[in-house]
């Protein structure tokens, strides 16, 4: 991105359970139109604590957020390069971006130092949801907040939620990462693709359910996650018996390197290059996965080997 012209941050944030997961940001700090940008990946590292802080760069009125889905993080929102890259077409619009990794993704960190790998991957699409949008979306409005000068926060009273139907731009609750702050009002959409999408429905609904605020103006959610009906035989008949053999030893697949994962890139780039090999990898992906495979797998190599 610094190659591009683009500022950049990279924020930590903490969830209420304890993990620390990254958001990242094209700072437009004088603009309150916010786009959220959500995706997931999955991979796995020696988990380590997370340091409180942020690493920041250089910086309109509108923040905006993306969110990935499964096996993907937020380099697929810059991956098409500054000109049709989706992040960066929104912060030429205008908006300050922010883009959110779900835990389990590029981090892989937890305030706790003693937590194990079990305990950690020990986590569901419900909690993408109910706490890692929670803590992405009330950093962004504490952000915001002192970005825009706000006036001093008022906390939420731990009390009950009201009844009834919430204003989303209603005060935020109690922050994960410090005192809870009063939000301005900020015209923000969240764009979240696939799991990110589930998540960003669950999270939305579960609090209009509990008439607390969501923060959010509008969604775009690409191709939501959901259970279906219709999926291949394999799939169907291989599933259950995979998840049953490995669930209690193993954890997370990944490859365990970043030289790994770059000439796994390679092969793969010129594995599909050969049209035997390409139409086999077509076939396979078709057969246990569903779906088009001819459309995917040239455009995501590198998210899929850079994200396990």
């Amino acid at each position: 991105m610094a190659q591009s012209g683009y500022p950049f941050e990279q924020i930590m944030v903490t969830t209420a359970d304890g993990y620390c997961l990254e958001l990242h940001r094209l700072p437009r700090p004088n603009s309150d139109r916010v786009m959220f940008l959500q995706v997931r990946r999955a991979s796995a590292r020696p988990c380590a604590p997370c340091p409180q802080q942020r690493t920041e760069a250089r910086g309109s009125r509108a923040p905006g957020a993306v969110q990935h889905g499964i096996m993907d993080s937020s380099y697929s929102f810059i991956a098409k390069g500054a000109s049709d890259g989706l992040a960066f077409r929104a912060f030429d619009k205008g908006y300050d971006v922010f883009m959110g990794n779900f835990r389990g993704t590029s981090s892989l960190k937890h305030s706790s130092d003693h937590i194990s790998a079990r305990a950690y991957w020990d986590f569901t699409l419900d909690d993408h949801g109910n706490r890692d949008l929670e803590a992405f979306i009330l950093e962004i409005q504490r952000i915001k907040s002192k970005d825009l000068a706000a006036p001093p926060p008022r906390a939420r009273a731990a009390s009950a939620p009201a009844s009834g139907q919430p204003d989303p731009h209603g005060d935020a609750t109690a922050g994960v990462n410090g005192p809870a702050s009063e939000t301005v009002v900020l015209d923000t959409t969240l764009v979240a693709h696939s799991m990110g999408a589930a998540a960003a429905l669950i999270y939305v609904v579960n609090k209009c359910r509990a008439g607390q605020a969501h923060h959010l103006n509008r969604m775009v959610l690409m191709s939501p996650a959901g259970y279906h009906q219709r999926i291949p035989r394999l799939c169907r008949v291989l599933g259950p018996l995979i998840d049953k053999l490995l669930a209690s030893t193993v954890y997370t697949l990944s490859i365990p390197s970043a030289r790994a994962r770059s000439l796994s890139t390679k092969l793969m780039r010129d594995a599909v290059s050969l049209p035997a090999i390409r139409d086999l990898v077509y076939s396979f992906g078709e057969m246990f996965l569903g779906g088009d495979f001819r459309s995917t797998v040239h455009p995501h190599i590198n998210v899929a080997t850079d994200n396990v």
